[in-house]
């Protein structure tokens, strides 16, 4: 995978929705600014919390599930995203 394009406005919420725009993932610096706005979203927004909670839990019960019927599999996913995301 390639580096992501960098834009001026990097490291702020428009930064993060500029390379979403484009298809790619967002820098380091715009994911931050990303998970600033969404956390501040929240913490105003009781519904979205709850919601974000649920999904949450919702998400990680399904992947106990999957982990439990399909054991090797979910660990060789596992194991490939360790080595990617190194």
């Amino acid at each position: 995978m390639s580096a992501p394009v960098q834009f001026a406005g990097c490291g702020t919420y428009g930064g993060y929705k500029a390379h979403r725009r484009i298809g790619e993932p967002a820098c380091e610096a715009c994911r931050t600014a990303n998970a600033a706005v969404s956390a501040r979203y929240r913490e105003v927004n009781p519904a979205a919390r709850d919601k974000s909670r649920w999904l949450n839990a919702t998400r990680g019960r399904a992947l106990e599930q999957l982990a439990r019927e399909y054991p090797r599999r979910f660990l060789e996913l596992l194991d490939n995203e360790r080595k990617t995301s190194t």
